[in-house]
């Protein structure tokens, strides 16, 4: 790509960064003026813009219709791209819609709003950062990770809002002050140095890299089942059930190669991998094809070139991709 493309990718992506904003109700007089100025740097700019617009408002207006109703076309200039063209692509708008309003609700923010104001530290998609506790015990969080601090006098706790966190445990003196981290009702109990916690909604991974933890119920009450002692290199996940899996043995240098900044694949299907990607980019990847979701991808991949992997591995499972700058990537 030479520099007039990219020049141009730009100006289409800041054309559909400026449909979504003014889209939403948050903006004033200041920021259309600053719209209105942005339009009238060149031609491109204003025909950017007004594709951004008609693509926004024709998506919007799709909907999954029978045979038997009567489909409204897309306009000649939106419907010439290769995708919009295909048979059966109008299934996919109200897909494609209801994905970017999704969207449109966090990406300003970089996590949810109501998980934002929970949380003492977080991260945006795509970061990776270290935080260092009053106690000497540090926290790296990867990529959409939120976290609240709740010390006291008896016990160090840390609950993990969401994501994913590799806890390094500074001893405690005389071992009166257990550190613990509350997760979806879990509790894992440190009784080494590091161990790594990952929350997606109701499902709780835990891995332990050095020494060992304890986890069990937050409650005694609770429906979670007894407590599990793990050692360095096993893992054990909790599922929407509330039910443990098998303590299992973990390939460590896969599980920490997030905290190098790669992502290891190794067949793993393609939905999770989509899923795992969407987490470091300020958008999401959407699946079409249910026979593309099971198919399985191997492969390395840096955090910091994940467009590029896209591509490759689209092309590893024989699916074409199309992008929506700059918040959607619909693979088909």
């Amino acid at each position: 790509m030479d520099e007039k493309e990219k020049h141009q990718k730009q100006i289409e992506a800041e054309a559909s960064r400026w449909v979504i904003q003014m889209g939403s109700s948050n903006h004033g007089l200041a920021e259309q003026a600053r719209l209105e100025a942005w339009r009238k740097q060149s031609t491109h700019h204003e025909n950017a813009y007004q594709f951004a617009r008609r693509t926004w408002e024709e998506l919007a207006g799709l909907t999954v219709t029978s045979e038997r109703r009567e489909r409204k076309p897309l306009s000649p200039a939106v419907a010439k791209r290769a995708f919009f063209a295909k048979p059966g692509v109008w299934a996919l708008g109200a897909l494609a819609a209801s994905s970017l309003l999704i969207i449109m609700t966090t990406v300003f923010f970089g996590v949810d709003p109501v998980t934002l104001m929970q949380s003492d530290h977080h991260t945006l998609p795509g970061q990776i950062r270290t935080v260092a506790l009053v106690d000497g015990s540090t926290v790296q969080l990867n990529t959409e990770t939120a976290i609240a601090i709740r010390f006291n006098e008896r016990e160090r706790r840390v609950a993990l809002i969401e994501g994913e966190a590799t806890f390094t445990v500074s001893p405690s003196q005389g071992g009166k002050r257990p550190f613990i981290v509350e997760a979806a009702g879990l509790q894992v109990k440190a009784l080494g140095t590091e161990f790594i916690v990952r929350r997606n909604r109701a499902e709780v991974d835990v891995t332990v890299v050095d020494h060992s933890v304890e986890v069990g119920a937050t409650h005694h009450n609770a429906p979670r089942p007894a407590s599990i002692l793990l050692n360095s290199g096993e893992g054990v996940h909790y599922d929407t059930a509330e039910e443990a899996g098998p303590v299992r043995p973990v390939n460590l240098e896969r599980a920490t190669a997030w905290q190098r900044g790669q992502l290891v694949f190794d067949r793993v299907p393609l939905s999770e991998v989509a899923d795992n990607l969407s987490r470091y980019l300020r958008g999401r990847i959407v699946i079409t094809r249910a026979d593309l979701a099971d198919r399985e991808v191997s492969g390395v991949f840096r955090v910091d070139q994940l467009g590029k992997a896209v591509d490759i591995i689209s092309a590893e499972v024989g699916a074409q991709s199309v992008q929506i700058p700059p918040f959607l990537t619909i693979l088909y």
